[in-house]
């Protein structure tokens, strides 16, 4: 028989007549509980690792609590690091919602990507050398490719050949082409950043203070003596014991004599570039000792904005010369010379093109008598003119009778005008007036 035999149905319950209150659980269970994690012992004991009643003598080690803690700070730390540098968005103001994503970004901008070199095309898909030739088609923007300079040609060579090839009947053809052989060739010249400069400055001094260093080791040089001063005069030591006096003297007259050699150094240095400055004027091959000179004569000089600008130019280009006018609203004379023919064109260009001569301008006016109301007075320029009445070249000897910086003054009648230029020996540039 089976083993429901006297069970009764073999049906389910309907389900109306389900008791609702009856919980099935275990009885181990308790329903007021929450069994989400489980609350038998074996659970327990996998979870904590201890039984319930070993629990009550254990205490936690030395760091359980303090190393999470102390790793959590340190990510914490790291990530506000990142998001200052720019790592990370910034989450208070909403940037992981518009930033770009890396694989958005693009590698290269569109301006720059025809300079790049093409893309090798591959049929077969798992190319092992692929990932060797990577690099080489990969833009690189830190170097600047400077053009390749031409090789010199073998003037040697070329010499020998074109003796070797001559004949006796052809003596002068040879001697000209041997001359035009023998011009040297200077190739492209190449621009240095000032950081590049300086660089090279800097790879040349370690080089040379290294090839010293290498001498004074293999004893082809003596090691210089050292440079004492009064302040480290206490360093030396066995000296300075027996005679501090004689010592102190002879520390001194060191000094002097390295002093004595750096000035006179300095000064070769002056020379020699006060020389190469002379041999660099712009002259256009008029020989030494040639200055050129420009008069103007004008009418009216008042607006303060043409004498500013007359004087700040000539202050920087170094131009010497004056500007005399008979009272404030009176004729006068313009004379500008310097070394330099290409700063005496920037001054005419100034002069004569630049410089509003006929615009009328606003002066502030206090009205009649001085009753001190204030207001603006319109100031008609429209007669007003300059013209050029001379151009040429002086000696150096005239040059050095003005003084070194360009001037102006008003004077009072045309006598003090000529008096003025009598000092400098200059009353023969009135007549052009």
């Amino acid at each position: 028989m089976s083993k429901n035999y006297r069970k009764g149905l073999n049906i389910e319950l309907h389900p109306g007549l389900i008791n609702p209150r009856l919980l099935k659980r275990g009885r181990n269970n308790n329903p007021y509980l929450d069994n989400a994690e489980g609350n038998s012992r074996n659970k327990d004991k996998e979870k904590n690792g201890v039984g319930r009643r070993q629990r009550i003598g254990t205490f936690y080690k030395k760091g359980d609590i303090s190393k999470p803690l102390e790793f959590e700070r340190r990510q914490w730390k790291e990530t506000v690091l990142k998001i200052e540098r720019g790592d990370l968005p910034d989450t208070f103001h909403d940037e992981d919602k518009y930033i770009l994503k890396v694989d958005d970004i693009p590698t290269a901008e569109w301006w720059d990507r025809r300079y790049y070199l093409p893309e090798r095309l591959s049929d077969n898909e798992e190319d092992e050398d692929e990932s060797e030739d990577e690099d080489k088609f990969c833009p690189s923007i830190k170097y600047v490719l400077h053009p390749v300079p031409p090789e010199l040609p073998n003037i040697e060579n070329n010499n020998n050949n074109n003796n070797n090839n001559n004949n006796n009947n052809n003596n002068n053809n040879n001697n000209n082409n041997n001359n035009n052989n023998n011009v040297p060739f200077l190739g492209m010249r190449l621009y240095l950043t000032s950081k590049e400069r300086k660089q090279l400055r800097r790879n040349k001094r370690r080089l040379q203070q290294e090839d010293m260093e290498k001498k004074i080791k293999l004893g082809l040089l003596s090691r210089p003596a050292n440079k004492i001063r009064m302040s480290t005069i206490m360093n030396q030591q066995g000296r300075g014991v027996d005679l501090p006096t004689g010592w102190e003297r002879e520390v001194k007259n060191a000094m002097i004599a390295r002093k004595r050699e750096h000035d006179i150094m300095n000064q070769r240095r002056h020379e020699m570039a006060v020389k190469n400055r002379q041999s660099k004027m712009d002259v256009h091959g008029q020989g030494e000792g040639v200055i050129w000179v420009r008069v103007y004569h004008f009418k009216q000089l008042i607006n303060p904005s043409i004498r500013y600008k007359l004087s700040m130019n000539s202050k920087q280009l170094g131009i010497k010369g004056l500007c005399l006018r008979k009272g404030e609203d009176g004729p006068g004379i313009i004379i500008i010379m310097n070394e330099k023919e290409k700063s005496i064109r920037f001054m005419n260009r100034l002069i004569m093109d630049r410089l509003p001569w006929r615009d009328n301008f606003m002066i502030k006016s206090y009205g009649e008598n001085g009753n001190g109301n204030e207001g603006q007075k319109m100031i008609n320029m429209s007669n007003n003119e300059i013209k050029l009445v001379w151009t040429g070249q002086v000696n150096l000897e005239e040059y050095n009778m003005f003084p070194n910086r360009w001037f102006m003054k008003v004077c009072q009648n045309e006598q003090e005008i000529k008096s003025i230029l009598a000092k400098f020996e200059a009353e023969h540039y009135y007549k052009y007036i």
